[in-house]
């Protein structure tokens, strides 16, 4: 690790953080990090690999080595946490609307439901409306002096949130740091994101390209998906220009079975589409695994039909959850039980090294370091919960409990199964309230847990801790030390927390906070649920708002639902175990019905169908032959998305104006 890398790799990690706002959302291009394979990092990775070493070489400078460049990557990609879907997509909104919404909804009125807020968990509009909320919905339209953000306003807040977030990052992190001794080096996990970055960077050290540049086949799987993706780019600002389909429209199944739009997100299998990195990353992982992902959705609309045709009630809220998003909690469950199993020699002499007693096998310091500080950071988020926000220790510890189980089991998908797009499907927040009941929770706690929720975990489509293990791995391939790459990968998060924070709020008081629909749905969830609560069940919110042991109601269906996803977690997980040639994967009840899935299992399906068809004609030495396809594959579809980023860029500079939308990832 090199004191440039570090640099380079901090700087443009900054910048990701700073403009990401400002690109997503007032320039409305092609999103800058919206999930766990950012275009930005691995664009600017291929972009670096072919201009960056040859020039420093031509002028006789010592080109980048293959380690830099995996210190550079991995300082970007953790930063890459803070202004996509992750955090700053909706955390302004959350904590500054509701004063908004308050002013328009007299039933929340008339409920005084911001009378049951702690002070430090939403902005200080008081006496300050125009000032504060007006300025920051509508913004000025162009760039405001940096004073003239009310940032006074925002003060008391911030001094609660960026905390709580930041020990949530150093947490995820150092969890990062101590389950990776044990997948990558004993349970020899594929880590398919970091692997394909590793091949890039490959060879590097050795000559003026990557040894992958040197191959053909590698060239013919970029040039695919990238004369594709130019070709549909320049439809989209051209549109009398050609335009090559990359998706099927299946209507008429539908007009056939209209059943299928009863089916949250069903209606997409009816339009199946092609993304070319789903195609590549399925190749490289156990065909179970990108069978299981690709067929997920089919069993789960299949399931859906037949189980709401018996009369089972399969709605449900993000507040409040539903029987599938208690299932999906039991198979995460399930899934946390496995890997502790997997792994319960290891996990057992780390933390026993951690507490300081002795134990036979050796644990390295770094990771005994790391589980320490993992310890002291979720102990510090509740001690903010309940010291600051009042929550009750109990549930400050069941919500960051419950959030470091979501973020542990999601980085394990990712890392076993290469999906670069995953959403849990349940929240902290209702599984409090299904396992307590509001009665028991109160009005005051509730919606501490659901502002805690909506800040820490609404949307981790793009979360830190699998950013980190794939940074993690690509540094060990470099062999970097882990305990000094983790470190700066702290370092490195936490400044693009507190650059990208300030960065975003200036950026929406200059151009207006209200850009992206679903924050503003976001910021209203608390109290709609509250209210509904309310409607039912009076409070006086001069009374205290203890929890209250005698009130205490399990939510009718919860341990039934959940208990189905551990089963199948568990009985599938068994049977992989005991017949070699069983299909299924337990990844599909960890992910199906999911939005992501919707949208990439048909690409993993017909990367499963390929990888079998190559296998079955030619044999693992054919499957080797055609690895560099894939990574072209995966390659041309971060080059396009680089580069439809840089045209709307320099569209921008040139007109002052958004240009045509092109995303190649819808999210």
């Amino acid at each position: 690790m090199t004191l440039r890398s570090v640099i380079i790799g901090l700087l443009l990690g900054l910048g990701i953080a700073v403009f990401g706002y400002f690109n997503d959302w007032v320039m409305q291009q092609a999103f800058l990090a919206t999930n766990l394979t950012p275009a930005s990092v691995f664009g600017l990775l291929l972009v670096g690999l072919l201009t960056v070493n040859p020039l420093m070489r031509a002028c006789r400078l010592r080109g980048l080595s293959g380690a830099e460049w995996a210190v550079i990557v991995s300082l970007m990609l953790v930063a890459c946490v803070v202004p996509g879907p992750g955090l700053m997509w909706h955390f302004s909104n959350t904590l500054l609307m509701p004063h908004h919404d308050y002013r328009t909804e007299v039933g929340w009125q008339r409920l005084k439901l911001m009378e049951y807020v702690p002070d430090a968990l939403l902005v200080d509009a008081h006496g300050r409306f125009e000032e504060v909320v007006l300025a920051f919905r509508t913004g000025r339209g162009e760039p405001v002096p940096p004073a003239d953000v009310p940032w006074s306003a925002w003060r008391r807040t911030l001094s609660f949130w960026l905390p709580l977030v930041g020990l949530g990052f150093v947490a995820a992190i150092c969890l990062a740091v101590v389950v990776h001794g044990q997948w990558a080096r004993r349970e020899h996990l594929r880590y398919p994101i970091a692997e394909v970055a590793a091949q890039f960077i490959s060879g590097c050290d050795e000559g003026t390209f990557a040894f992958l540049f040197r191959k053909r086949l590698f060239w013919v799987g970029l040039g695919i998906p990238l004369f594709v993706l130019t070709v549909n780019g320049l439809y989209t600002w051209f549109p009398q220009s050609v335009n090559i389909p990359t998706s099927i429209s299946l209507r008429q199944v539908g007009l056939k079975w209209p059943k299928l739009y009863r089916v949250p997100e069903g209606w997409r299998l009816l339009s199946p589409a092609l993304f070319f990195s789903a195609v590549g990353f399925a190749y490289f992982v156990t065909s179970e695994i990108s069978f299981s992902l690709g067929v997920s959705n089919f069993v789960f609309v299949a399931l859906f039909l037949w189980l709401s045709d018996l009369g089972v009630d399969l709605r449900g809220s993000t507040m409040e959850g539903g029987n599938q998003a208690f299932q999906m909690f039991g198979s995460y469950v399930g899934a946390a039980v496995v890997i502790g199993y997997a792994g319960r020699q290891y996990y057992r002499s780390v933390l026993a090294r951690a507490l300081g007693l002795p134990t036979a096998d050796p644990v390295e310091p770094h990771v005994r370091w790391a589980c320490r500080a993992a310890g002291l950071a979720a102990a510090g988020m509740v001690l903010l919960l309940v010291l600051v926000a009042g929550l009750h220790w109990l549930l400050a510890v069941l919500l960051v409990a419950f959030t470091g189980l979501m973020f542990v089991v999601l980085t394990r998908i990712n890392v076993e199964t290469g999906l670069f797009m995953i959403q849990p499907g349940w929240y902290a927040v209702a599984i409090v309230m299904a396992l307590f009941g509001f009665r028991a929770v109160g009005p005051r706690m509730f919606a501490v847990c659901a502002l805690a929720c909506l800040v820490l975990a609404v949307d981790p489509i793009v979360c830190v801790m699998p950013l980190a293990a794939n940074a993690l791995r690509l540094g060990q391939i470099q062999r970097l030390r882990a305990g000094r790459l983790g470190g700066w990968l702290v370092v490195a998060v936490l400044l693009a927390l507190v650059a990208g924070v300030f960065a975003t709020i200036w950026v929406q008081y200059s151009f207006g906070g209200c850009h992206y629909g679903w924050a503003q749905t976001v910021a209203r969830m608390p109290f709609r649920s509250l209210a509904q609560h309310l409607h039912v069940d009076p409070r006086d919110p001069a009374e205290a708002q203890p929890f209250q042991w005698g009130q205490i109601l399990l939510k009718k269906g919860f341990l039934l639902s959940a208990g189905i996803g551990l089963a199948l977690v568990l009985a599938t997980g068994a049977l992989r175990l005991r017949h070699p040639r069983w299909p299924i994967h337990p990844v599909m009840f960890l992910v199906w019905g999911t939005f992501p899935l919707t949208i990439l299992g048909p690409s993993f399906l017909l990367g499963w169908l390929l990888k079998r068809l190559l296998v079955g004609l030619g044999g693992q030495a054919t499957y080797h032959a055609y690895r560099p396809f894939f990574i072209g594959l995966i390659a041309g579809e971060f080059a396009a998305g680089l580069v439809w980023m840089i045209v709307g860029l320099a569209y921008h500079i040139h007109t002052g104006m958004p240009g045509p939308v092109f995303r190649i990832i819808p999210a």
